[in-house]
């Protein structure tokens, strides 16, 4: 499957470098603001602030993009994980 990155046609440039807000990169992907924040919580973007908003730079987010599987936020060639205990009975892969 092969996936392509539709940019956004606004990008915020803060020290020479381009950057997307959230809602940008939430089009991107086609996820909600809570998965974009919490990619930025678990560290896989950099949050930068800006007066009006909180913006990704655009190299991070396209870099970002290209490790990430079609099914998922994992690296490519990350394993699945696997069933847990509290999944009950059944729910094998």
């Amino acid at each position: 499957m092969s996936m392509t990155l539709s940019r956004p046609d606004c990008v915020i440039r803060i020290k020479d470098r381009d950057h997307y807000l959230v809602k940008d990169i939430e089009a991107m992907f086609g996820v909600e603001w809570r998965t974009v924040m919490r990619w930025l919580e678990d560290g896989k973007l950099t949050r930068v602030e800006y007066p009006n908003g909180i913006c990704v730079p655009a190299d991070e987010v396209e870099r970002f993009y290209l490790a990430r599987t079609p099914d998922g936020d994992r690296p490519q060639g990350a394993p699945r994980p696997g069933p847990k205990p509290s999944d009950g009975p059944g729910r094998q892969q």
